[in-house]
């Protein structure tokens, strides 16, 4: 049988038969890689891809070691639908490697690319990127006297590695200093603020000893971790004023069943040699709602101040523990094969793929906990994760081995060679994104829509000097915070615990995806964009007037230190609101709304447009301006002539937005558009329009029905009026 030798990808032209005869030689073009591109700035070069073969040939040859290794790579990693019976070409991929004095590869991670034989040169799609690593133990077996990067580490057999989790604590502690001890995060005008202002323990808190095996009030020295999981039913051991007694008896917890995943994390928490452990259901009284209230503001305390947050990653309840394992408690999902003499592993996938395809990362509490957490101890499906603010570890990568055999386990987020994500900057720097991301996330009750957010919130107002009311901010509440719209269809969230309405102006009071129509975040337009200088929010507890408060003339500026220390005192009473009418006097108006041509081709949950649900505002006939509605309102609403909608202006713009210079049909083959309003009414009044709020009222109360832009002209031909809006 005819050698295949290396070739570029899909070069069907040669011969594409795989024999077990040339997997020898296969190695030795991995060890000495053949180079076809040279960046000599940077100092590495780019290895060719190497053609292995059909798949189908690869699986057949089940004596080989290195067909055995790619085609088990490739039946873990493929996307379970794939035909890999089909004619599949396998490639070692294109690598920018920094080659030996010998020129002998020095890096040692092999990503493996499979296509369909087309002449788009198609990828088969995996659930990750398929690749096998060199043991880091073998690194020696090639002969090299430099450094050796991106190796593979044996996975324990247990079900956990305790010297592993260990040794990426101890190293972060030891090592990163007060970039992790002390960790900062920035605002959004790029100043700095400390993720954690107080090194006071929240007081009332709860916490597991590990030791004594039961719950305690924390002691005022105590280091814990926190565990961050998804609850899946509530049908589980939890902390009520029935139970408190008996869990605070020592060794009480090997005694009655506790749910797995709080287990594992007491033996998690032992072998990083941390004592006291926090989690929710068992620290916090699940059965009394004013100590939950207390509790649930403290959370960015809770969090911050611990000394790292275990993920339960892999499983969808508490009582699906922390580590994938068989019925014997053996570790599932790692592969491994000996191939001429060199050991190579499977590589699982990394942490940001992990996580994105967990259940964990699709529940709206875990938000707070994993931008909130300095440290993360992470547990996939296949591996260990430990992520910090100075660097990154995979349970099966070793990042390097120097010349005198020493290996490193860290990878630091910046390093050229890290194939390991630190995720643990993933704080938001912007609030319409903060608010975007946790709004795509689902919650098990609708009762918990700002709870879930409120840590979060409680110490992003550090950076911007602001605080949130309604989950909105204060300052720019209406030249910003109102401003939202729907990025799928939306439904009207449940009551509060304790029965009241979220509000219908803030996002808080519906559930989906919602992202900004934020134009300007600078200070002096915001302030022009002014209109509504003096407002108040009526709520269970009383009323709320702007003019009692020392909040920011606009984005966060502050006239002094003087009046910042007073605000945030005052900040702390707002996270506490959820709900209230909110009251103003504004401009009112009655317009007709119309159907554009645009919402006949795109459907509602079209979530990549954001123009979704966009509408024309007329007044006698005349397109004036553009309004997002959510799905059901618009499928509910009367448009059309003879059908006019109450709107009240909000602020001035700070320019014109996208939906004005929407076409009414798509690009045709001669790239003509047909615009939906007058190209002289454009001309002449692009940037001075009104942000508005198209409103519906029911015994004297107003709701937020829309979002959108009117032109001011146009406004103030349409005989509108001053008005007091009570907005509930």
């Amino acid at each position: 049988m005819e050698q295949l030798q290396h070739q570029k990808p899909l070069n069907t032209g040669a011969s594409a038969f795989h024999s077990c005869d040339i997997c020898g030689e296969l190695i030795e073009q991995l060890i000495w890689p053949s180079i076809d591109w040279v960046d000599e700035e940077r100092g590495f070069e780019s290895t060719e891809a190497i053609n292995f073969g059909w798949l189908d040939s690869i699986i057949e040859n089940e004596q080989c070691s290195l067909c055995r290794l790619v085609a088990r790579i490739f039946e873990q990693t493929r996307v379970k639908d794939t035909d890999h019976l089909g004619r599949i070409y396998c490639f070692f991929s294109k690598t920018s490697i920094r080659p030996s004095t010998t020129r002998k590869r020095r890096n040692w991670s092999i990503g493996l690319d499979f296509y369909y034989p087309t002449v788009d040169k198609k990828m088969v799609p995996t659930i990750w990127q398929p690749s096998l690593r060199l043991l880091a133990s073998d690194s020696s077996a090639i002969d090299i006297d430099e450094e050796v990067f991106e190796l593979g580490r044996a996975l324990s057999p247990g079900y956990a590695d305790a010297a592993f989790l260990r040794a990426c604590f101890d190293i972060c502690v030891r090592t990163h200093g007060a970039a992790c001890n002390q960790p900062v995060r920035k605002g959004p005008s790029g100043n700095q603020f400390p993720l954690s202002n107080s090194s006071a323990l929240p007081a009332g808190l709860r916490v597991i000893d590990i030791q004594e095996q039961r719950l305690i009030h924390a002691p005022t020295t105590c280091r814990y971790v926190v565990l961050s999981y998804v609850w899946g039913s509530t049908n589980f051991l939890q902390l009520t004023k029935e139970t408190e007694s008996q869990l605070q008896t020592p060794g009480i917890l090997r005694k009655i069943p506790v749910p797995k995943t709080i287990s594992n994390s007491i033996e998690a928490t032992g072998m990083i040699g941390a004592r006291y452990l926090w989690v929710d259901s068992l620290c916090i009284l699940q059965d009394d709602e004013e100590e939950k209230v207390a509790q649930i503001q403290k959370m960015d305390k809770i969090y911050a101040n611990s000394l790292l947050t275990i993920v339960a990653a892999g499983g969808t309840h508490a009582d699906a523990g922390l580590w994938n394992t068989n019925s014997n408690g053996v570790r599932v999902g790692q592969i491994r094969e000996e191939v001429h003499g060199l050991n190579f592993i499977s590589a699982g996938p990394d942490l940001m793929k992990t996580l994105e395809k967990s259940v964990w990362i699709q529940r709206a509490w875990t938000y707070q906990e994993y931008v909130l957490s300095r440290r993360l101890l992470v547990f996939g499906e296949y591996q260990a994760y430990y992520s910090c603010e100075s660097a990154g570890f995979a349970e099966d990568y070793v990042h390097r081995v120097s010349s005198n055999g020493t290996q490193e386990l860290q990878a630091a987020a910046d390093d050229e060679f890290s194939t390991v994500v630190s995720v643990a900057h993933q704080f938001p720097t912007f609030w319409p994104s903060m608010i975007r991301e946790y709004t795509n996330r689902s919650l098990s009750f609708d009762s918990d829509g700002l709870n879930a957010l409120s840590g979060v919130l409680q110490n992003f107002s550090q950076g911007i000097n602001d605080g949130f009311l309604c989950g909105l901010p204060v300052s720019t509440l209406f030249e910003a915070g109102l401003l939202w719209v729907p990025s799928r269809t939306l439904r009207k969230r449940g009551p509060t615990s304790v029965g009241s309405q979220f509000p219908s102006w803030s996002w808080v009071g519906w559930v989906g995806e919602v992202s900004f129509e934020v134009k300007n975040e600078d200070s002096d337009a915001i302030l022009d964009a002014r209109v509504i200088t003096e407002w108040s929010v009526s709520y269970e507890h009383g009323i709320l007037r702007s003019t009692d408060l020392h909040f920011p003339s606009a984005a966060g500026q502050l006239s002094s230190s003087a009046s910042s220390t007073i605000w945030k005192a005052e900040n702390s009473s707002l996270q506490g609101i959820q709900t209230g009418y909110l009251c103003f006097i504004t401009k009112s108006a009655m317009f007709t709304i119309e159907e554009s041509y645009w919402n006949q081709f795109v459907t509602p949950d079209d979530f990549d447009c954001e123009h979704n649900g966009l509408y024309r505002v007329l007044h006698e006939g005349t397109w004036v301006g553009s309004v997002h509605l959510e799905h059901s309102t618009a499928r509910n609403l009367p448009v059309g002539p003879g059908h006019t909608h109450e709107f009240i202006v909000l602020a001035r713009s700070g320019g014109r937005v996208e939906p004005l210079t929407i076409p009414e049909r798509p690009q045709t083959e001669e790239n003509n558009w047909i615009p939906l309003f007058d190209e002289d009414l454009l001309e002449q009044y692009q940037e001075d329009v009104y942000d508005v709020m198209l409103v519906i009222v029911e015994q004297d109360v107003a709701y937020r029905r829309g979002i959108g832009q009117i032109h001011k002209d146009s406004w103030d031909n349409a005989g509108w009026q001053l008005t007091k809006i009570q907005l509930g």
